[in-house]
C-alpha cells in the first residue's frame, strides 16, 4: 500500500514541476514574440524541479524500504 501513496505522489508531483515551466515557457515566447529562449529556460527549471523532487521522494520513502527488508529476514 506504502508503494501506491509514493507512485500517487511522485506522479502528481513530476507532472507539476515539469509541465509548468516548460509550457510556462512556450506560453512566455508566444506572448513576447522571442524564439525558445523562454522555452530552454523552463526546460532547464524543470530538470532542476525534478532533482530535487526526486531527491526528497528518496529520502521520505528510501529509508523505510530498507528498514523493513532487514525487519522481515
Amino acid at each position: 500500500m506504502m508503494f501506491i501513496g509514493a507512485v500517487a505522489d511522485l506522479s502528481w508531483r513530476m507532472a507539476f514541476v515539469v509541465l509548468v515551466p516548460i509550457i510556462g515557457g512556450y506560453e512566455l515566447d508566444k506572448h513576447l514574440k522571442t524564439s525558445p529562449s523562454f522555452i530552454i529556460l523552463g526546460f532547464i527549471l524543470a530538470m532542476t524541479g525534478t532533482f530535487f523532487v526526486l531527491k526528497r521522494i528518496l529520502k521520505v520513502y528510501g529509508g523505510q524500504s530498507t528498514s523493513n527488508s532487514k525487519e522481515n529476514k
